[in-house]
């Protein structure tokens, strides 16, 4: 009911003018753009001869220089690689009949995992990237293992 109440008056809204939709989905695009870039593990940055660079993973070579003439397709190289991961790995999921899991959550178990089986922390933090670990404990460890286990 309340649902239905909320789809009502947003309805009402867009069509009184009160507020551009377009606007809206631009703004979330926005928004979603800056949240992936910031995931973005190489920096993005303005060479001396105004091209933009950044490095991308590579299977083989473990990352590739790219150089683009504007930031926003240097921009669009790091976006598409990472929806395209995304993507491959859902089709994967899929396949083999597991629930989908995001990268951001299949990072989280693998440290949850490494964890639980006593990984020394300076080799988490390592394959985690991060420079301690309270990083990760803070944000990607979680205990899981059940109280009988315990």
């Amino acid at each position: 009911m309340q649902y239905k109440q909320n789809l009502d008056i947003l309805q009402f809204i867009i069509d009184n003018g009160m507020i551009n939709i377009n606007d809206v989905q631009n703004s979330m695009e926005i928004m979603k753009r800056e949240e992936l870039l910031k995931k973005h593990p190489y920096k993005i940055w303005k060479g001396k001869d105004d091209k933009w660079y950044t490095y991308l993973p590579d299977k083989v070579k473990g990352r590739i220089l790219k150089k683009r003439t504007t930031k926003k397709s240097i921009e669009d190289e790091v976006r598409i690689k990472t929806y395209s991961f995304r993507k491959r790995l859902y089709s994967i999921c899929d396949k083999t009949g597991i629930a989908r899991k995001s990268p951001h959550k299949i990072r989280k178990t693998y440290a949850s995992i490494l964890r639980d089986n006593q990984v020394s922390e300076k080799f988490i933090t390592d394959l985690m990237g991060h420079t301690d670990i309270q990083c990760t404990n803070q944000f990607y460890a979680h205990n899981r293992k059940t109280n009988e286990k315990k």
